[in-house]
C-alpha cells in the first residue's frame, strides 16, 4: 500500500527546526558583550612601567557578561509563523476515524474506484458489499483489511486476479484546547497528523516564564504525556512528542527552577532544571566548560529568603573529581570565570633580536640563553646596553640595566640569572639619536631629504634626487653645514659655495668637485641648495589678433620688447585696424587669488608716434593684444529713455549722443556722466563757471549716464 501523501509535520521540522536546533545548541548567541573582572584576592598591583611587559592586569579573572535569554525560546522565533499540519505523509501508525477521506483503487479483473469519507459510526461504504468499520484501524493496515472484505464477494480479488490499493485522501480537522505560558492560548483546529510540538506551534511559542520541561497532554481530564523540549533540542528525541486528538488539552505551566549560567561555558543561557538536577547536570546541558575556563573556582550568586544576595565560592574541580553534586535553587546565577592571562612560566624578550616574543621558562636560564633562542641579535644591535625588567612576586617592578656584549661574553656580572616573566629589551645603536638626513633642494627633480650615509658626496646627493634640471645653475651650489656642537656664538651655520655638474658617470674624472680638487664630501644635517641660472629666462609668447598684417602667437626677443615692435615684426597695422580700441590683457602670476587676467588701457597712436614713450610697454608672457576694426557707432546705455547704438558721427560730443538716445530721465546724474573710449580709457564731464564741458566721443566708445543715489 502506498503510504506516499507529500510530507509529514516532522518533514517541515527537519526542513525548519533541526537546523535552528543544531544552531542552538551548539553555538552562542553573538551578542555585544561587556566584561566583568574579579581581581584575584591578595593581589597588588602596581603602575606598569613597560608596555611589553607583564602586570597586574594579566592575573585577573575576567568573564563576559552578555544579555541572556531562556534556553530554548529562540527556536520559535527562527521557525516560520505557521507550519501547515495538513501536509505531508502520514506513518503507518496513523489511526483512521470519522472524517477521514479514504480512496480505494481495484484494477485487474475487477475495476473497481471509491471514495468515501468514514462516518460517525466508524464505517466507509463500498458499492454493492454495504458498510465497513475501519475506525482505529491504523493506516498501516487499512489496505490489508479492505482487501480481505472485497476477497470476500470477489473472486478476483481472492485468486490475486485484481489488485487493490488504499490510500487517505483529505484528513479530519481535530480541535485542541492550548493553555498556559504561551502567547496566543486558546483552541486550534489542527489536522489529525498534529502532535504536541506542532499545536504549539500554532500559538507562537512559549513565554519567556512557560515551561520547557514540563508541557502537559491531558486528555479525558488525566495527565497522559509530558513533553521535555530539552530532549528535542538537544538530543533530536521526538518520542515524547505525542499526536494529539480531539478535545485534548495541551497545559504549559510557569517555570518553577530556573539558573542562569555565564562565562565559558559553551553555551551561556537561562536553563530550566527539574528539582533533583543540580550544578553537574547544568555543566551538561550547558554544553560543558570552555577549554579557557577556570575551574578552581567558579561564582555562585543566590537570592536569599527574598532578602538579600549572597556568593558562593566552589571549588569545580573537587565536584568533577568526585560523585557528590551541589544542588542549585531557583534563580541562582553561575558564573565561570576565564582563566588569567598571565603565563607563568615564560620570559619575554623584545627590540633587535631576529625573533621577539615570549619563550618557556626553563630553570637556570641566563640572558646569553634567552638570546640564543630567538635567534640572536640584529648587527645594529647597541651592545652597550640593554634592560632586564623584573616582576616581583608581588607584581612590583623592578629595572636591571647589563652590558649586553658583556653578558654574551658569559660575564657573570651582566650574564643575569632569569626568573619567571623576566622582560629582556635590546636596543639599536640608533635609538639614541636623531636619524641622519641631507637634504637638497632649488634645481633638481626630486628636492628633498635623504638618509645620509658614510662617504656621501654632493654629486651622490644630486643623483639620489634624480640629477639636474634643465634651469640648474652650474657655476654654483651652495652648502649650508649644521653644527650643533658649535662653540663660537651665532656660528651654528657655515656657508659655502661650490661648483656643480651633470656629469654623473663614474671615473670620467667629472665628477662633482670643490676648488676643482677632490669630491664635496657630504655631512649630518647639510643643506644643498642648487640655484636657477640667471640668465635663462624660458621662452615667452605673446598673441597678436585682429587687424594686422600676420596676426599670431609671436615669441618676445628678449625680456625688454616692446608693443611697437612685436606690432612691426606682425607686418604692421592694416588699413581697417582701429588702433584707438586696441585691446591688452595681461595674465596674473598664479599665486594671485583675483581674476586670472586685467585688462590695461594703452594708447597705440601714441605709442606709434612715439616709441620711447610710456605707452609703448613692455610685453609679458601670456599678453594677449587685440587690434579691432574700425566700428561706426557710439553705445549709450544708462539713465536714457532710448539706451543703445548711435550712429558714430565725428566732432559730437557725448551729449549729442544723449539726445540721440531721447534724452535722460529724471533719476540722471549729469555730473557723474562719463565715456568708456574705446581702448578702455575713461573721461567724464567737467564744469567751468556756469558751462558743463562735455568729453570728446570717438568710435567704438561707450556713454554712460549712471543715477541719483537713493538715500534709505
Amino acid at each position: 500500500m502506498s503510504l506516499c501523501r507529500h510530507l509529514t509535520i516532522y518533514f517541515t521540522l527537519v526542513c525548519t527546526v533541526v537546523p535552528a536546533v543544531v544552531s542552538l545548541a551548539q553555538t552562542n548567541s553573538p551578542v555585544t558583550s561587556t566584561s566583568m573582572t574579579l581581581d584575584e584576592p591578595g593581589t597588588t598591583v602596581t603602575n606598569n612601567t613597560d608596555n611589553a611587559s607583564f602586570s597586574g592586569e594579566d592575573t585577573k579573572l575576567t568573564i563576559e557578561k552578555r544579555p541572556l535569554t531562556p534556553f530554548g525560546l529562540e527556536l520559535f522565533n527562527l521557525l516560520p509563523t505557521a507550519v501547515d499540519t495538513t501536509i505531508g505523509a502520514v506513518d503507518e501508525f496513523y489511526p483512521i476515524g470519522p472524517g477521514d477521506e479514504i480512496i480505494v483503487n481495484v484494477w485487474g479483473d475487477l475495476e473497481l474506484s471509491v471514495q468515501s469519507i468514514v462516518k460517525r459510526d466508524g464505517t466507509i461504504d463500498l458499492p454493492r458489499l454495504g458498510p465497513l468499520s475501519v475506525s482505529g484501524v491504523r493506516l498501516g493496515e487499512l489496505e490489508n483489511t479492505v482487501t480481505r472484505f472485497l476477497a470476500a464477494s470477489y473472486s478476483s480479488v481472492r485468486d490475486g486476479k485484481s489488485s487493490v490499493d488504499v490510500s487517505l485522501g483529505s484528513l479530519r480537522t481535530i480541535h485542541v484546547f492550548v493553555v498556559g505560558e504561551v502567547r496566543r492560548p486558546g483552541i486550534y483546529y489542527l489536522s489529525a497528523t498534529a502532535t504536541m510540538l506542532s499545536a504549539l506551534y500554532q500559538t507562537g511559542g512559549i513565554l519567556e516564564g512557560g515551561s520547557l520541561r514540563q508541557i502537559n497532554l491531558v486528555r479525558h481530564d488525566q495527565v497522559i504525556g509530558r513533553f521535555d523540549f530539552y530532549n528535542f533540542i538537544l538530543f533530536g528525541d521526538k518520542s515524547e512528542d505525542l499526536r494529539i486528538q480531539n478535545g485534548d488539552v495541551i497545559q504549559v505551566p510557569p517555570a518553577t527552577k530556573r539558573v542562569t549560567v555565564q562565562g565559558e561555558v559553551y553555551r551561556p543561557a537561562i536553563y530550566e532544571l527539574d528539582s533533583n538536577e543540580g550544578l553537574r547536570h547544568l555543566l551538561d546541558i550547558a554544553g560543558g566548560l570552555s577549554v579557557e575556563a577556570f575551574a578552581d573556582r567558579l561564582q555562585i550568586e543566590r537570592v536569599v529568603d527574598n532578602r538579600e544576595r549572597q556568593l558562593l565560592d566552589v571549588n569545580l574541580n573537587e565536584i568533577l573529581d568526585s560523585s557528590k553534586t551541589l544542588s542549585l535553587f531557583n534563580g541562582d546565577v553561575v558564573s565561570v570565570f576565564k582563566i588569567p592571562e598571565k603565563i607563568l612560566n615564560s620570559v619575554m624578550i623584545t627590540g633587535f633580536v631576529k625573533r621577539p616574543g615570549q619563550y618557556q621558562f626553563l630553570q637556570g636560564m641566563r640572558v646569553k640563553d634567552l638570546v640564543i633562542r630567538s635567534d640572536y641579535i640584529f648587527p645594529q644591535a647597541y651592545l652597550g646596553r640593554a634592560d632586564l625588567l623584573r616582576t616581583n612576586p608581588d607584581l612590583t617592578k623592578k629595572l636591571m640595566p647589563f652590558h649586553l656584549g658583556k653578558a654574551l661574553a658569559d660575564d657573570s656580572q651582566h650574564n643575569h640569572l632569569l626568573n619567571p616573566l623576566d622582560l629582556i629589551r635590546i636596543y639599536s645603536i640608533h635609538t639614541f639619536g636623531d636619524s641622519k638626513v641631507v637634504s637638497i633642494a632649488g634645481e633638481v627633480r626630486n628636492p628633498g631629504k635623504y638618509e645620509a650615509v658614510e662617504n656621501m658626496t654632493l654629486q651622490d646627493l644630486v643623483v639620489r634626487a634624480g640629477g639636474l634640471t634643465d634651469f640648474a645653475h652650474r657655476l654654483s651650489a651652495e652648502i649650508a653645514r649644521f653644527d650643533p656642537q658649535a662653540k663660537a656664538p651665532g656660528r651654528p651655520v657655515s656657508v659655502f659655495a661650490t661648483d656643480v655638474s651633470d656629469d654623473y658617470e663614474i671615473g670620467t674624472g667629472s665628477e662633482i668637485l670643490a676648488d676643482s680638487a677632490k669630491p664635496v664630501m657630504l655631512q649630518n644635517r647639510d643643506a644643498v641648495f642648487i640655484r636657477r641660472n640667471p640668465d635663462y629666462r624660458g621662452d615667452s609668447f605673446v598673441k597678436i589678433k585682429g587687424e594686422v598684417a600676420f596676426p599670431g602667437t609671436y615669441v618676445l626677443t628678449s625680456p625688454g620688447e616692446r608693443l611697437v615692435s612685436v606690432i612691426n615684426r606682425t607686418g604692421g597695422l592694416t588699413p581697417s585696424a582701429f588702433s584707438e580700441g586696441i585691446e591688452f590683457r595681461r595674465t596674473l602670476p598664479e599665486p594671485i587669488p583675483t581674476a586670472s587676467t586685467f585688462a590695461i588701457p594703452i594708447d597705440l597712436e601714441r605709442a606709434l608716434k612715439d616709441t620711447t614713450s610710456a605707452a609703448n610697454i613692455r610685453l609679458q608672457h601670456g599678453d594677449e593684444i587685440t587690434v579691432p576694426t574700425a566700428p561706426a557707432s557710439v553705445s549709450v546705455s544708462g539713465e536714457v529713455f532710448l539706451p543703445g547704438a548711435v550712429v558714430y558721427e565725428d566732432g559730437k560730443s557725448a551729449m549729442f549722443y544723449i539726445e540721440k538716445s531721447g534724452g535722460t530721465t529724471r533719476n540722471a546724474d549729469y555730473s557723474r556722466i562719463f565715456v568708456v573710449g574705446p581702448s578702455g580709457s575713461t573721461t567724464t564731464t567737467k564744469r567751468f563757471l556756469f558751462w558743463r564741458i562735455w568729453p570728446g566721443v570717438a568710435p567704438g566708445s561707450s556713454v554712460v549716464i549712471p543715477s541719483k543715489h537713493v538715500s534709505d
